[in-house]
């Protein structure tokens, strides 16, 4: 969605008004990161009702997908910002490595909750009786 409707290019004019450059070109990410740690706060107690093995790996995850949309869309920014807003090479690349950590992010987490099922099964079954 965020390719289609190009969040990163419409959040430039809020950061030239504010005087945002570097990491904080793409304003979007200053309201990402609190979201972000809300969130993470909020699924704490999710997290410590499920196995310590598949909180872990729900968590690492996690993690993959965002340091793909916020950590690379902050190293995409200051690229971005630093060779005077075009699109280069070198920004493709850096939009690559960020969607395919989002992709192995979310690739990771449906492994690991189709470990969940595949050992929790039996018990799901009998609560949808």
């Amino acid at each position: 969605m965020d390719e289609s409707i190009a969040i990163h290019e419409m959040s430039l004019p809020l950061a030239s008004k504010l005087g945002l450059s570097g990491v904080f070109t793409f304003v979007w990410v200053l309201a990402a990161i609190p979201i972000v740690v809300v969130l993470g706060i909020f699924y704490i107690p999710f997290l410590l009702r499920l196995t310590r093995g598949i909180a872990i790996k729900m968590i690492i995850a996690g993690a993959i997908y965002v340091f793909g949309i916020v950590g690379m869309g902050m190293i995409s920014g200051a690229v971005f910002s630093e060779l005077g807003h075009q699109k280069t090479f070198m920004f493709s690349i850096l939009t690559a490595v960020e969607e395919g950590l989002e992709i192995l992010g979310l690739t990771l987490f449906i492994i690991v909750l189709l470990e969940y099922l595949s050992k929790n099964l039996s018990e799901l079954k009998y609560a949808f009786r």
